[in-house]
Parts: structure tokens; C-alpha cells; sequence
């Protein structure tokens, strides 16, 4: 992906976090641009704007200000597509200004680099818990994302998480799709 040519993307930095939030931590690229598309009021000139290649400048856009909240370490990168927040990410809040803001402190080539993990020396050396000791300790809102997360990176899109029964268990629906010309509604 080329660089953009302007920081017109940085627009979207908010509204990405904003639609990972309202569909519940993760979603896959078509439901967030779905969502910010409905909320963020663009002109029509805009929304039909088009870059040199043919694609819609405003996906595009979207995709520039995705790869950098991937950097600044408010999104994890995903291998299958799902675009999710980070435990920074679920607690940043950038309108305009701090968009703004954030993109001078990352500028292009000779910037300051994203702060990393720490070094191994710098790391606890208590013992983690397991993956089941893990799970059996979140909350249930918490097991709901958890499901949700995992369906997302399975091949599901549109997960909605529905019930709350206080069962313990999760409740919702989601379309599977399984080649272009099948998918499935599915309620889990």
C-alpha cells in the first residue's frame, strides 16, 4: 500500500474505535467500515471519491487509519482479517484534535518509534495462569467477547452477541459464509 498523500485518514482514527467498540472489542473490515459509513456524516463528493486506481478514497482512508492505531498499538494485527482493540485501544477515546495529535508524535520515516513490549529481562517472572484458569475467571461480559472474538476469526461476520439469561453461556447470531455463493445465518 502506497503512502496516502494527505493525513485525510486521520479522520477515521475515532470513529474505527468507536465501531470496535459498539460491536463488542473485534469485527471484520466490511462490518466496521459498514458502521462508521452510517454514523460519520461525509458529503456525497466525498463518499464517492475516488483514488487514481479506481478504489473508493474513503475505504481506503479507513484502511491507512487502521494500520496506524495497528502501530500505535490500539489494534492487534490479525492473520485472519479481524480488526479488534486492544486493552489500550478499548480505552482510548480520539476525536479530531487527538487524532491530530497522535499522528505529529508518529510522523512518517524519522519519528519516533511506537513504543514496543518490554525487553524479556524487563518482563514479571510470577507464574501466568493457564488458558482454562484464564477463561473461567472472566466476567461473563468478558466470556461474551472472548466467543465473539473467536467466532470472528473462524470465518464468521455480522456476530451479534444477544442473550443474557445469566446462564454462563452466550447467546447471539452470526453469518457464516462458506464460498461466494453460500452462507449461513447461524445461532449459537
Amino acid at each position: 500500500m502506497p503512502k496516502p498523500q494527505s493525513d485525510r485518514y486521520i479522520r477515521f482514527y475515532g470513529p474505527i474505535l468507536d465501531a470496535l467498540r459498539a460491536l463488542g472489542g473485534s469485527a471484520t473490515p466490511k462490518e466496521v467500515k459498514t458502521w462508521i459509513l452510517e454514523r460519520v456524516q461525509l458529503s456525497e463528493v466525498d463518499r464517492n471519491r475516488t483514488l487514481k486506481s479506481g478504489d473508493n478514497a474513503v475505504e481506503n482512508e479507513i484502511a491507512w487509519a487502521r494500520d496506524f492505531l495497528k502501530r500505535f498499538g490500539l489494534l492487534d494485527p490479525s492473520v485472519r482479517g479481524v480488526w479488534s482493540l486492544t486493552a489500550e485501544g478499548e480505552k482510548s477515546h480520539l476525536d479530531l484534535q487527538a487524532s491530530r495529535k497522535l499522528r505529529e508524535v508518529y510522523a512518517f520515516p524519522g519519528s519516533p518509534s511506537v513504543p514496543s513490549a518490554p525487553d524479556e529481562e524487563e518482563e514479571q517472572t510470577h507464574e501466568e495462569p493457564t488458558l482454562l484458569e484464564t477463561i473461567l475467571a472472566l466476567a461473563p461480559k468478558g466470556f461474551e467477547k472472548l466467543c465473539q472474538r473467536l467466532l470472528r476469526e473462524a470465518g464468521f461476520s455480522e456476530v451479534h452477541v444477544t442473550g443474557q439469561s445469566g446462564d454462563g453461556g452466550i447467546d447471539g447470531h452470526g453469518i457464516l459464509q462458506v464460498n461466494e455463493l453460500v452462507s449461513f445465518r447461524v445461532l449459537f
